[in-house]
């Protein structure tokens, strides 16, 4: 049962637009759709209006969507728009694109647009605008700068989307880059804006996301902040999320916290480092399916993308050794071994 803080209560209670912050499991999402459902259920929306929410991973899409149809009944989710930044923009694309490119626009796949622009590392930019402009091709990078010129060009497709929409929840807002900020800004003249953010977690920094976007948001748009801090409703009770944010920064160091078991292992050559990492990992998974027969997952954070590379390689193929040899942790899961093993042998299948 979702409980109601004091500050969450306020979030309801306010009106315009509004910067939500907070980090995993503090409950932005939730609020975010409950302040939906009362929008909706006011009445202020007119006929064919929507609440608009909009993130960016389809995964975290179908999880708000399996949320909603809990917090929403049938009727009011009819009125809430869920998509992703670049489903809606080119949506907007598709039937508008015409204003700024007269050839007939099209999806410009990432296989294609790879095999367009292998040969222009130093101008992808100017040979991706140029792919649009004389072709209609559009890379995926375009999607949300476009738009923003729609908007900025056609005043009249400006009111009709802030007619359509005139309330739209951004979440993940750390993470848009200069681009969707652009476009943003024109959605927020007419509109009315609730951002949902974390300013410790910014996953897409390689595309351009910016750790000053949320100060531009107060400084342009002037709303009531609201901040959840550490409140944490997925694992409310224990430190998980307290040592999440002391090992970003490394204050984990000798400290202990509820919930939270740590392991150390000894620094051993080559890939041999990733074999007690794997043994960990499925005595884990074990252990999951056996406490909780209705559904799991697992986790695993590392600090880089070499070194993600490497454990999967290592989690999903055969590792053989002198006296038999350690499956694959698909081919493991499947023995559906009733207990953990807990010693090293236990893990090798014998040739």
């Amino acid at each position: 049962m979702f409980e109601l803080s004091d500050e969450k209560q306020k979030v309801l209670d306010t009106k315009g637009n509004l910067l939500v912050m907070g980090g995993p499991g503090s409950g932005k999402t939730t609020i975010a759709l409950l302040k939906a459902k009362q929008i909706i259920e006011s009445g202020a929306l007119q006929k064919e209006q929507r609440v608009l929410f909009l993130s960016f991973a389809r995964s975290t899409i179908s999880r708000v969507e399996q949320h909603a149809n809990i917090v929403l009944t049938k009727p009011i989710s009819s009125n809430l728009e869920i998509n992703t930044y670049h489903s809606f923009t080119w949506t907007i694309l598709k039937s508008h694109g015409y204003l700024l490119c007269s050839e007939r626009l099209r999806l410009l796949p990432p296989h294609e647009a790879s095999a367009r622009l292998a040969d222009y590392d130093q101008d992808k930019k100017q040979e991706i605008n140029r792919l649009f402009e004389e072709e209609g091709l559009v890379h995926f990078d375009l999607f949300a700068h476009m738009c923003a010129r729609l908007l900025t060009k056609s005043k009249s497709l400006s009111t009709i989307i802030s007619e359509t929409y005139p309330t739209i929840i951004l979440d993940e807002f750390q993470d848009t880059n200069t681009d969707e900020w652009v476009f943003i800004t024109q959605l927020g003249k007419k509109s009315d804006l609730i951002v949902l953010a974390d300013a410790e977690q910014r996953i897409y920094d390689f595309r351009g996301a910016d750790p000053a976007r949320i100060g531009q948001f107060i400084e342009t748009f002037f709303p009531t902040i609201f901040d959840f801090g550490t409140e944490n409703n997925r694992s409310n009770g224990t430190d998980i999320t307290q040592f999440g944010n002391d090992l970003l920064t490394g204050k984990n160091k000798h400290q202990k916290y509820k919930n939270v078991q740590c392991e150390y292992y000894p620094i051993l050559k080559g890939n041999a480092q990733f074999y007690l990492l794997k043994i960990a990992v499925i005595k884990a998974c074990k252990r999951l399916k056996c406490e909780n027969k209705n559904g799991w997952s697992l986790a695993l954070l590392l600090p880089s993308n070499s070194l993600m590379i490497a454990v999967s390689d290592c989690l999903a193929r055969t590792q053989k050794f002198r006296n038999g040899r350690m499956l694959p942790i698909v081919s493991i899961m499947k023995l559906q071994l009733k207990q953990p093993a807990l010693l090293f042998p236990r893990y090798l299948s014998q040739d």
